[in-house]
């Protein structure tokens, strides 16, 4: 469908879904973009009442925000994606201890996710763009379907 803007006080939607349509709640052939605070964000942002997003894609966000901040991310995460539903994520390390990017590493990602039974699967580990001690890391999580 064609692209348009769903807009409330806390978001904006940008999606392909019907107009009239819930954008969360649509055949599962439609793309959105949520434009908003992301750590105000929950279900009930979105009219929903439980998680409503079938899969997440992190390329460079975990990376941008301090490290003290991860759990909170970890948690909005989790508030909205679906059970059975996953994440694509990509992390870099660029061996270098100030951020951002901050380093986001495998162990990293396997200590905030597994704990809530996600299964981390690291798909790719190769050079990044910080030189050739910087590693960038891509990552399938998979949340537990119950």
């Amino acid at each position: 469908g064609d692209l348009h803007c769903v807009s409330n006080e806390a978001i904006q939607v940008w999606t392909t879904a019907k107009n009239g349509e819930n954008w969360f709640d649509s055949d599962g052939n439609d793309v959105s973009v949520v434009c908003g605070d992301f750590f105000s964000m929950s279900p009930s942002t979105f009219g929903a009442k439980d998680a409503c997003f079938g899969a997440v894609y992190d390329r460079a966000a975990i990376v941008a925000i301090p490290p003290s901040s991860r759990p909170d991310y970890v948690s909005v995460i989790d508030s909205l994606l679906m059970p059975g539903g996953q994440i694509l994520m990509v992390t870099v390390d660029a061996g270098r201890d100030k951020g951002p990017p901050f380093p986001v590493t495998p162990g990293v990602v396997e200590e905030l996710f597994s704990t809530l039974g996600y299964i981390v699967s690291v798909l790719d580990d190769h050079v990044g763009d910080f030189g050739e001690n910087s590693r960038e890391f891509v990552f399938l999580l998979t949340k537990p379907k119950t």
